[in-house]
């Protein structure tokens, strides 16, 4: 499988554009309540997390325009990818890049 996010040595995230348009929208939910419930865990605000992602997403279920829809799913997906890139580099003990937005 192919990566939709791919960090770069700048600190940079690039985007595979047929992966996002191939990920489904509740793939992509559910992906982020899961990072919901994890980085909830860690600073104990689980449910707030979690009803924040259900707002936004419950906010834009009825859009129906694809240029939007992909819009919205690069923006998810670049969230996701930051926090990747971001908990990466604390592993690798090298806090001080940051990805860009």
């Amino acid at each position: 499988t192919r990566s939709a996010v791919v960090p770069t040595r700048g600190g940079r995230v690039e985007m595979d554009a047929s992966v996002v348009k191939a990920v489904s929208v509740l793939k992509l939910y559910r992906d982020s309540l899961r990072l919901a419930k994890h980085l909830g865990a860690k600073s104990g605000n689980t449910l707030a997390l979690k009803d924040e992602v259900r707002r936004t997403f419950r906010a834009n279920m009825h859009e129906t325009d694809p240029e939007k829809i992909h819009t919205m799913k690069e923006a998810a997906f670049r969230g996701l990818g930051n926090y990747i890139f971001v908990e990466a580099q604390k592993m690798a003990g090298t806090e001080d890049s940051e990805p860009t937005t």
